[in-house]
């Protein structure tokens, strides 16, 4: 029943007709006029077009992912046509120019910023994981926000917000690494180094501890390293089953 429950799909693509029959433009021509250029984004590829990023191309990084014995290998690009849901190619620099536009209000106004940062609601009235394409979450009584890109033996990242401070994190990895651990998961703190980012800046100290393990035991699960798997989850059952269950 729709609004009963969250489920992440990444079909975002069936919005590039919705947009393009409302404004009666291309998608990459919008993203380019309204996203790209007033963010300053130099070093961000809007699809497989090629003119004018002819130095960004050239450093697009290459792919890499693991096989079945433990080796690391060169993986092939995925696919690069800009839809609502992928096909942008950006560097880490630029992700943090567009974090500071978002800030800025050059890109959203605080009215349309503040829908997307803040959580659907169930039909029962409790909030979803997720905003207007952002997931959202409350860590220690202030607003998280973040977003992860997952291409599967290729490229991963992660963009994670705290609007309240402007503080931001920003990573891309050119394996999977980042986000296949989580399996899609819908809450930052299972991923490692956003749960360290967090914890640095005392966000939410308390609630950290018992996700931290079971993030790390996720990466160690991955990695084919059951024992330690094993080992952090008694240790997080142990320490913070209560914060855990909540």
């Amino acid at each position: 029943v729709p609004g009963s429950r969250f489920s992440y799909s990444s079909r975002f693509n069936w919005l590039d007709n919705v947009v393009e029959a409302a404004t009666r433009e291309s998608f990459r021509t919008l993203m380019v006029d309204r996203v790209l250029a007033p963010a300053a984004l130099s070093r961000t590829l809007p699809g497989e077009e090629r003119d004018s990023y002819a130095e960004s191309l050239a450093g697009l990084a290459k792919p890499y992912r693991v096989d079945t014995s433990g080796a690391v290998v060169r993986s092939t690009y995925p696919p690069m046509a800009l839809h609502s849901s992928s096909g942008l190619s950006s560097t880490v620099m630029d992700l943090a120019r567009y974090s500071i536009a978002l800030d800025d209000g050059r890109l959203l106004s605080p009215t349309a910023l503040g829908k997307a940062f803040s959580p659907a609601l169930s039909r029962t009235g409790q909030p979803l994981p997720y905003g207007s394409g952002w997931f959202t979450q409350v860590v220690g009584g202030e607003r998280v926000v973040w977003h992860g890109s997952w291409w599967p033996d290729a490229y991963s990242g992660l963009l994670v917000k705290v609007p309240a401070r402007r503080l931001a994190l920003v990573l891309l990895g050119n394996s999977d690494a980042l986000s296949s651990p989580q399996g899609g998961a819908s809450n930052v703190l299972l991923f490692p180094i956003a749960n360290a980012f967090l914890r640095t800046f005392g966000v939410g100290d308390a609630e950290l501890r018992g996700t931290s393990l079971v993030a790390a035991a996720l990466t160690a699960a991955a990695r084919k390293e059951r024992p330690k798997a094993d080992s952090l989850l008694r240790e997080a059952l142990d320490c913070c089953a209560a914060d855990l269950a909540s």
